[in-house]
């Protein structure tokens, strides 16, 4: 591996945890479940947590941003389908019982570990904006 490509990406590691450390939906997510599940559930969370950044990290890292920058009919593509989610998960929102929510938190208590691994994943749908 390059010198000058390491150096980068420790920069980057180093920001990354640094920003970790401020208080943020992720702290918060940590602690409400070390609250209210096990330490083992807190653990699975943090590591959720921690792929799904490396994951984005290590996209931004290889360019993929500028790979799809190039590539418009893939990019139109992209957004399109993004435009696409953001409208259903509207739909959804709006259709939602008021009891929805609490069916929503018991199911994040059970699997905690697969809906941050989710959100933050889809992070990297922001790489060509």
């Amino acid at each position: 591996m390059d010198a000058n490509l390491l150096g980068i990406f420790v920069t980057v590691a180093v920001a990354h945890f640094l920003a970790l450390l401020s208080p943020g939906p992720d702290f918060v997510i940590v602690v409400k479940s070390a609250i209210r599940n096990s330490g083992k559930n807190a653990l699975g969370v943090a590591l959720g947590i921690a792929t799904a950044n490396a994951v984005y990290i290590g996209l931004c890292l290889i360019g993929v941003g500028s790979i799809l920058a190039a590539s418009v009919p893939i990019m139109i593509t992209l957004k399109v389908i993004g435009g696409l989610f953001l409208i259903y998960l509207a739909v959804q929102a709006i259709r939602a019982r008021k009891g929805g929510m609490k069916i929503l938190m018991l199911l994040s208590l059970k699997y905690p570990t697969r809906p941050r691994l989710f959100a933050n994943s889809a992070q990297a749908l922001c790489l060509g904006y």
